[in-house]
C-alpha cells in the first residue's frame, strides 16, 4: 500500500467519521426532543466555566405602600456552572498491507468503514458518559422517586415526574434500560412506534407525549445489596449536553518487523459534558469514568425545578 493509499485511507476515515456522527446526531436530537443535546460546541482548556446569577423570581412578594421602614436585603448570589472535557480513544488496530494488495481492494473502502465504526463507538461512549454523569448528579431525594418495591411502570414514571411539581411538563423524555421498557410494555403500554435506531440505542414513543429512550447502558442499572435495580431518567429539554470538540484524529504507523508488514491505526477525540443546573468539581480535570460517576463531584446550583430532571429507581 503506497503512501498515497495511506492518505486515501485516512481521508476516507475522517470524512466517514464526521458525516456519520453529524447525520446521526441530528436524528438523535430530534427523536429525543433535545433532552440529550449532542452538538459541536468547542471550548478551550479542560473545562468550560459558565457564570450566572440566581433566579430572583421567588423573592417577589408583598409590599406595604404606607410603610417608612427599611427594606430587607438579599445578596445576589453568583452561580458557577462547570462543563467538563472528556477524552476518548481506542486500542491500536492492526492489519496487513497484504490483505489489500493481494486482493487489490480499494483502501478508501476500509477507511470509510473504519470511520463509520469509530463514529458509532464514539457516540455510544459519549452517551454512556452523559448518562453516568446524569445519574450521579441527579442524586438527591427531592428529585429521586424510590420505586424499588416493584418494577418500572407508568405509575412510577408519573410519581417520579411529580418531583418537579408544577414544572413536570418540562420533562421531555425518559431514558431507561431495556428491562424497564419491557416491564412498562408488559403492563399494557401498547405502542411500538420506533422513532430512531443507532447501534444499541433505540427510541420509542410511550403514548403520553414523552419518548422512552431505550439503551442498555451500564449507568442505568446497579447492584443494590444483591438485588439489581434500574434507573429511569426523566430529562428536561437541554438537560444533558454533549459537545463534540472537533478534534478527531486518526493515526497510522507501519511495523516492518513481520514478514508481512502491518499497519497500526488508532483514533482519538474529545467532548464536553454538562448537566443543566449542576456543576462539576473544579479541582478535577481530564476526568475518567470513575470521576464522572462519583456523586460528590456534582453539585446542584440554583433551584430544584431549574435542574436537569428527575430519577426513578425500580426493580
Amino acid at each position: 500500500m503506497a503512501l498515497g493509499d495511506f492518505q486515501l485511507f485516512n481521508g476516507s476515515a475522517y470524512n466517514a467519521f464526521k458525516n456519520t456522527l453529524q447525520q446521526e446526531v441530528d436524528l438523535f436530537n430530534a427523536a429525543t426532543r433535545n433532552a440529550i443535546m449532542l452538538t459541536s460546541v468547542m471550548f478551550q482548556g479542560d473545562k468550560n466555566e459558565l457564570a450566572a446569577f440566581e433566579s430572583i423570581a421567588s423573592l417577589v412578594g408583598n409590599r406595604d405602600p404606607s410603610t417608612t421602614g427599611a427594606n430587607t436585603e438579599h445578596a445576589l448570589a453568583e452561580l458557577l456552572k462547570i462543563d467538563i472535557k472528556v477524552g476518548w480513544g481506542l486500542p491500536n488496530i492492526s492489519y496487513t498491507n497484504a490483505s489489500f494488495d493481494w486482493t487489490q481492494r480499494d483502501p478508501s473502502v476500509a477507511g470509510t468503514l473504519f470511520g463509520e465504526e469509530v463514529a458509532k463507538g464514539a457516540m455510544a461512549y459519549m452517551l454512556n458518559s452523559a448518562l453516568t454523569s446524569y445519574v450521579a448528579s441527579v442524586d438527591s431525594a427531592d428529585v429521586t422517586y424510590d420505586g424499588t418495591a416493584t418494577v418500572a411502570s407508568l405509575d412510577s414514571l408519573n410519581l417520579g415526574a411529580g418531583k418537579f411539581g408544577d414544572r413536570q411538563a418540562d420533562i421531555s423524555a425518559w431514558v431507561m434500560h431495556s428491562k424497564s421498557v419491557n416491564d412498562i410494555y408488559g403492563q399494557a403500554l401498547a405502542n411500538s412506534n420506533q422513532l430512531f435506531t443507532f447501534g444499541t440505542i433505540r427510541v420509542v414513543e410511550d403514548g403520553h407525549g414523552r419518548p422512552l429512550i431505550m439503551t442498555d447502558s451500564d449507568a442505568l442499572h446497579f447492584d443494590n445489596g444483591g438485588t439489581e435495580n434500574y434507573y429511569q431518567c426523566g430529562i428536561v429539554s437541554g438537560g444533558v449536553s454533549v459537545q463534540e470538540q472537533g478534534d478527531y484524529r486518526n493515526y497510522t504507523v507501519t511495523d516492518i518487523a513481520p514478514i508481512n508488514p502491518k499497519e497500526l491505526l488508532t483514533a482519538t477525540g474529545s467532548f464536553g459534558l454538562g448537566i443543566k443546573g449542576y456543576t462539576f468539581n473544579a479541582a478535577i480535570v481530564q476526568p475518567d469514568d470513575a470521576d464522572l460517576a462519583l456523586v460528590t463531584n456534582w453539585v446542584r446550583v440554583g433551584g430544584l425545578k431549574d435542574g436537569a430532571g428527575v430519577r426513578v429507581v425500580t426493580l
